[in-house]
């Protein structure tokens, strides 16, 4: 039961804070918050194996939920802007394609390191992965 409870307060505690940080995204720069969430997505991939206790893990994972709301926030605020300059319907869709084919495939790549080698290879794998998107999002 801990491992749902974890995985439903990511999930709600993004859900959650969409308001909020949807008007705070409004005010910043979008590729910045971009860049920078998905360094702290780094950090917290890599903090999650050296995490000791299930109310320490609980609050790193309450603030990955911020972390996500920011990101998701801002990446629909670019699309939207991208959407006036090259048509809604067709940036939506390439969006859309994008987050499908992260979904579908993003997870192989660490179900086979944790096959092959163990769990803190997947977890460090997805971390360093952030770590790139952020400096090529640079």
């Amino acid at each position: 039961p801990q491992v749902g409870l974890l995985l439903t307060v990511n999930v709600f505690s993004a859900a959650l804070l969409q308001g909020t940080t949807g008007r705070l995204v409004d005010r910043l720069n979008q590729r910045h918050i971009i860049i920078g969430t998905s360094l702290l997505a780094a950090v917290y991939m890599a903090l999650i194996p050296e995490v000791n206790g299930f109310w320490v893990l609980l609050g790193v994972i309450l603030l990955n939920g911020a972390r996500a709301a920011m990101n998701g926030n801002s990446a629909s605020a670019l699309m939207v802007v991208e959407g006036r300059k090259f048509g809604m319907g067709s940036t939506m869709a390439m969006f859309s394609f994008g987050i499908a084919i992260a979904e579908g495939l993003g997870p192989v790549v660490p179900g086979a390191l944790v096959d092959v080698l163990d769990l803190r290879a997947a977890v460090y794998t997805c971390s360093v992965a952030f770590l790139v998107g952020a400096l090529l999002y640079a």
